[in-house]
């Protein structure tokens, strides 16, 4: 499913991250990143960032970003999920990451991201 357009510009970015198939996820963390990708030969600066708990079992779990600082219009921007079970510093197997890329654009309504196990 695609993102909605919407044109009134927002401070927040709201979304889910779906998951393959529904998952216990007691004490996990949910990191949301949104980066500027628009210069393909350099860094991608972190434009905002949201860290969520998480329990229960999940299939979509709703996740909401504040955008502390504007945003270009032509811009190209992705949004990045990860899903840490075990270590809230690290990566390990059995976490979940986004590995596609999941672009956003300035007046996108709703962002989905879909991670995978690692």
């Amino acid at each position: 499913m695609l993102p909605t357009r919407d044109n009134a510009p927002s401070r927040y970015i709201a979304g889910i991250v779906r998951l393959e198939q529904p998952e216990p996820l007691d004490d996990a963390l949910l990191l949301v990143t949104l980066q500027d990708v628009t210069y393909v030969d350099a860094p991608s600066p972190i434009v905002a960032q949201s860290v969520h708990g998480v329990s229960g079992w999940n299939v979509e779990i709703p996740f909401r970003l504040e955008l502390r600082k504007p945003v270009r219009p032509r811009g190209a921007y992705s949004l990045k999920a990860e899903i840490r079970r075990s270590d809230p510093a690290a990566l390990h197997p059995g976490d979940y990451l986004s590995t596609a890329a999941h672009p956003w654009a300035p007046g996108d309504a709703k962002a989905i991201v879909v991670v995978q196990k690692i």
